[in-house]
């Protein structure tokens, strides 16, 4: 074996030689990324990326657009304020419809194009606009250079996960998410705080949890042309470092505010238009390519008894050989998964279909009732075992589930209710590698 340094030259490869660094050393996630990129010849895995990735305060290539509506109730006046942003990220890409939800200064806006964010309801007046405006500016230009995401985890920005242990005088808080190391950083944006350091109660605070919290002097999102200032804080026992995040925050221009405007303003109809607005509505419209029939055949209707609504089951019926050893398979994973509700609930819907199905596939003189009840109820978590299954996979619940997909593949013919069905089995799936991830 080789004994040669690795010295890893691309995102990807200081990546996957941290998850090595984290296995073999024991490393927290975010120690062995900058253990990574240092082996890389960079000072840290921030660095790295700014440097790999291309540094976004020299080279903005994409531009975003930012459009919120006035109207001033008195007088009738009315509006339309935009405010153009240069951006190294495209703004689709940057920024996901959850962050408008998380985001305080997203709140309200929506994607009206990839490049344009736009606003709906109307602020009472044109001031109200462009500070509405420049604040989500602010908050973008925030993401871009700290490389953080706003989250909706917000227990998981405090000590110990718990909100009672938050920094002392805390205001105008929000909380984050670095996608790079999976470290939560809590921000803090007081009032009387632009013209001072970090007090002793708040160095108190980081020393008793083994948190770290910094200052910037960037003047932040919230209020920069008031008396705030911004404070990062995380989890230092992460091995995570706010250094090149405050580096990255320091070297921003001033925060855009409604005193240096430099928007377009306009009434409100026409409405403003983005590029990329523009390219859609321009682009030519693809054929439509002609679906192939199904037959007809492939469903028939059903009713239960006591259900008001018909519903369609597959056409064709599944041997009873088939329905046992689907009922056995997704008995097992439900019984040893009772408080996995993201599993159970789903297997649970499949099986009441095929308990459904099955009764209107077979009379009491082809399936008797006692066979009948234990077709897909009746598990224990001693049900079905396949002691051969763990050679392939290395998780059994998903070997049984992807064998009951391909028996019903195999009996039943392609329909709209067997889609349905395999896509809560997928699910179901997915909800397993998620929980052992």
């Amino acid at each position: 074996m080789s004994k040669k340094p690795i010295r890893p030259s691309t995102l990807v490869g200081i990546k996957r030689y941290a998850k090595t660094l984290k296995a073999s050393l024991g490393l927290k996630h975010a120690a062995a990324l900058d253990a990574a990129a240092v082996a890389g010849g960079f000072q840290n895995f921030m660095h790295a990326r700014r440097q790999l990735g291309g540094d976004p305060r020299t080279t903005p290539s994409h531009m975003a657009y930012i459009t919120t509506y006035w109207r001033v109730r008195e007088t009738g006046e009315s509006g339309q304020e935009t405010l153009s942003v240069r951006l190294a990220t495209p703004l689709d890409e940057l920024v996901k419809p959850a962050h408008l939800r998380s985001a305080r200064h997203f709140r309200g806006f929506r994607f009206a194009a990839a490049d344009h964010l736009t606003r709906n309801l109307n602020t009472a007046s044109q001031s109200d606009a462009r500070r509405l405006v420049c604040a989500a500016a602010r908050t973008l230009a925030f993401m871009e250079a700290a490389g953080l995401r706003p989250s909706a985890g917000h227990s998981r920005a405090y000590p110990r996960g718990n909100v009672a242990n938050a920094v002392p005088g805390k205001d105008h808080y929000s909380e984050w998410y670095d996608p790079a190391t999976k470290v939560y950083v809590f921000v803090d944006e007081p009032y009387s705080g632009a013209k001072q350091g970090i007090s002793q109660d708040r160095l108190a605070w980081a020393r008793k949890h083994g948190w770290e919290i910094v200052r910037t002097s960037w003047a932040g999102m919230y209020y920069p042309e008031g008396d705030c200032a911004l404070y990062l804080a995380a989890d230092k026992q992460k091995g995570y470092s706010l250094a090149a995040i405050v580096a990255a925050l320091d070297s921003l221009p001033p925060p855009v505010v409604e005193a240096n405007w430099n928007g377009e303003s306009g009434p409100v109809v026409p409405p403003f238009f983005s590029p990329a607005a523009r390219a859609k509505a321009e682009a030519p419209r693809p054929t439509r390519q002609a679906q192939s029939k199904r037959s007809p055949r492939a469903t028939v209707p059903y009713r239960m008894v006591l259900q008001r609504t018909e519903r369609r089951r597959p056409a064709k019926r599944m041997p009873i050989e088939a329905h046992v050893e689907v009922g056995e398979r997704l008995k097992s994973v439900i019984a040893q998964c009772r408080d996995r509700r993201g599993v159970c609930n789903r297997l649970k819907r499949v099986r009441c279909d095929l308990d459904d199905w099955v009764q209107c596939e077979y009379n009491r003189a082809e399936l008797s009732d006692q066979k009948f009840f234990d077709l897909y109820y009746h598990e224990d978590s001693g049900a079905y075992t396949d002691r051969t299954r763990g050679q392939a996979l290395t998780n059994p619940h998903v070997v049984d589930l992807e064998h009951a997909k391909q028996l019903l593949a195999q009996h039943y013919p392609d329909c709209a209710p067997l889609r349905a069905m395999v896509k809560n089995i997928d699910a179901a799936i997915q909800s397993l590698g998620n929980q052992a991830a």
